[in-house]
């Protein structure tokens, strides 16, 4: 199994040898350790004024974008956003939170689909010899470049807003690996 996400606020998430096992076409959901700044945004969040049940969040807006538009990347946050405007204060990490897990959870179905053509991949990269790189492989880049990528635009921002970037960061970026994804397997 491969991890692709690294907890709120954690560190975990990236394929260790276990991983590399059997089975390491399929992507593991929500893996990683919760570090106490996570904690503590966990716990603000939760005791806000919007709970998660009731988070105004409609995956099939996303689709329903995905379907009709031409740039799919304006689809990436207008929900988030849509959601925020509806629940109100207190809201923005839910928001951002639940739409960064609707796109990692299209992560993890995107990458079973690539691991199950990974035969077909190494025939043609042996024929030209070159490598073919692993969903682990993969999920292992991805995970630190993520991590690397979300801690420079973190150290921008200091006190409260250092959550909500952190998780709007992270939303962005899985989402544009779901939409290349999606590209790489399109037929």
């Amino acid at each position: 199994m491969v991890g692709w996400h690294r907890g709120i606020g954690g560190r975990g998430g990236m394929p260790d040898a276990h991983d590399r096992g059997a089975g390491a076409g399929a992507a593991r959901f929500c893996e990683g350790t919760l570090s106490i700044r996570g904690a503590l945004l966990l716990i603000a969040l939760l005791a806000g004024p919007v709970q998660a049940q009731d988070v105004p969040f409609d995956p099939a807006r996303i689709e329903a974008c995905l379907a009709n538009s031409d740039v799919a990347a304006l689809c990436v946050g207008a929900e988030a956003a849509a959601c925020m405007q509806k629940a109100g204060a207190g809201s923005t990490g839910l928001c951002l939170g639940t739409e960064n897990a609707f796109w990692l959870a299209r992560i993890d179905a995107l990458a079973a689909r690539l691991g199950a053509g990974s035969g077909l991949r190494a025939e043609r990269a042996a024929r030209r010899g070159t490598p073919s790189p692993t969903v682990a492989q993969l999920a292992e880049a991805f995970a630190a470049y993520r991590q690397v990528a979300c801690d420079l635009r973190v150290a921008a921002w200091e006190g409260m807003m250092t959550g909500p970037e952190e998780i709007d960061c992270e939303l962005r970026i899985n989402a544009a690996h779901a939409l290349y994804l999606t590209a790489l397997l399109a037929p």
